[in-house]
């Protein structure tokens, strides 16, 4: 039998365990969030005409600290999926 240790962030395979590990946490290999509330940094006004793939009311931009202490800005491309909204019961 042969076992394989896969990272969950990127799909590099180790036979080795520790190597897994000190690869996702340790090595700094993948930098993510420090937290994982970020702040908006802009919106699109109410009055602005619609777009294609209008992102109201999500932010067009937000701010992101890393557990490196970087700020990192990423910008508003599209939604994914779209919110599930809640049945109306009567």
């Amino acid at each position: 039998m042969i076992t394989k240790y896969i990272c969950e962030l990127c799909g590099e395979e180790f036979t080795d365990f520790q190597q897994a590990l000190d690869h996702e946490y340790h090595d700094k290999v993948h930098i993510g969030p420090a937290v994982y509330q970020v702040k908006p940094l802009r919106f699109l006004p109410k009055d602005a005409h619609c777009i294609i793939n209008d992102p109201r009311p999500y932010p067009l931009e937000i701010a992101v600290p890393m557990n490196d202490g970087a700020l990192v800005r990423y910008s508003f491309v599209g939604i994914i999926t779209p919110a599930i909204k809640p049945e109306v019961t009567e």
